[in-house]
């Protein structure tokens, strides 16, 4: 066996052990050797400077949780149990629909012999009724017809041959001898015996018709001067039009009507809703009702109706105000809201 050390493998033999008795099988061997130290050396270097170079700019690695694992959904005896299930619900549907079929044909059967028993009740009431009716209209006739052959009225008949006429003649409840008093003519017949009924109406009173006059109208578009009494402070939010505020009117001038004319609305009261509108700084005004006290023939005629209309301030709609700010607190706090977001987005 040869042994020798790693800085043996690169020193160069001199010419001395060339010439030396040393065979040349052990030259070849050390030269051998030392080759294949020489290309470990380097394949270990250049395995270091890949594995380096990968670990480096290899990307950083993100550790997940394994899914769990589930068994099978659908086992082989799955569509068995499913089948067994499904004609179990159909049964049980089944016998509650047969048992609501039956209660319901119980109702029906109940509720036609009720309407069987009931329709039979008011036909025999019925039929009774009719009876009682015509046996009472019956007797009526027969009372009337007693009356009238005590009294003489019913006329008699005589039947002659084929050759005579039946002829009728009015029986003298006085009798038939004339004693002088009705001279010539019969007694008047007397009328049938009951209650007489006599109606009278009362011709109509002649209808005036209505006809409007600036005295009892306010035509559309009429308009009158009219100072505010009452102020308030209207509403200017997104529902203002369904927050207003009660406002009072009083008119100091008669009033102009159409072509000129005029009214007689003067001192009036006129009562109104108002909201804020914050785009023109005006509040909007609807008129609600007017009240009016009128002396006509020494007395008072008091007039409260309700009324549409609109109020004008120079000239547009609406009366000019004064906007108010009451907000400011919230305001103050929305700034402080907004700062701390900001605040937070910063820091995030």
């Amino acid at each position: 066996m040869m042994a020798f050390s790693f800085s043996q493998l690169f020193t160069r033999k001199s010419a001395d052990s060339l010439d030396s008795d040393a065979p040349l099988d052990a030259d070849n061997t050390a030269t051998r050797q030392r080759n294949w130290v020489v290309f470990g050396v380097l394949l270990t270097t250049l395995g270091a400077s890949y594995g380096a170079f990968k670990l480096i700019t290899a990307p950083p690695v993100i550790y997940t949780d394994t899914p769990p694992e589930f068994g099978a959904v659908i086992t082989p005896d799955f569509s068995d149990k499913d089948t067994q299930s499904a004609l179990q619900a159909q049964q049980q549907d089944i016998t509650k629909l047969t048992k609501e079929v039956y209660s319901l044909t119980r109702q029906r059967d109940s509720l036609s012999d009720t309407l069987e028993r009931n329709l039979s009740q008011l036909n025999k009431k019925l039929d009774d009724t009719l009876e009682q009716v015509q046996t009472q209209l019956d007797n009526n006739m027969d009372i009337i017809n007693t009356e009238f052959d005590k009294r003489g009225y019913n006329t008699g008949s005589t039947t002659g041959n084929d050759n005579q006429s039946n002829t009728t003649e009015p029986l003298n409840p006085f009798g038939n001898t004339d004693d002088g008093r009705y001279g010539d003519v019969s007694p008047p017949r007397q009328s049938p015996p009951g209650i007489q009924t006599f109606a009278y109406r009362y011709p109509d009173a002649p209808k005036i018709p209505y006809r409007r006059s600036s005295k009892n109208y306010v035509p559309t578009g009429s308009f009158v001067t009219a100072i505010l009494i009452g102020a308030a402070d209207a509403n200017a939010g997104v529902n203002a039009q369904g927050d207003t505020a009660p406002i009072l009117f009083r008119t100091i001038h008669d009033g102009i009507l159409p072509n000129g004319k005029r009214s007689h609305i003067k001192d009036c009261f006129v009562t109104a809703s108002v909201y804020g509108e914050i785009s023109s700084n005006r509040g909007i005004a609807r008129l609600q009702r007017m009240s009016c006290i009128f002396d006509k023939n020494g007395t008072e005629e008091i007039l409260d109706i309700p009324v549409k209309g609109t109020a004008f301030n120079f000239g547009r709609n609406g009366i000019r105000g004064t906007p108010v700010m009451r907000n400011g607190k919230i305001i103050q706090m929305a700034g402080i809201s907004g700062l701390f977001t900001g605040l937070g987005d910063t820091a995030k």
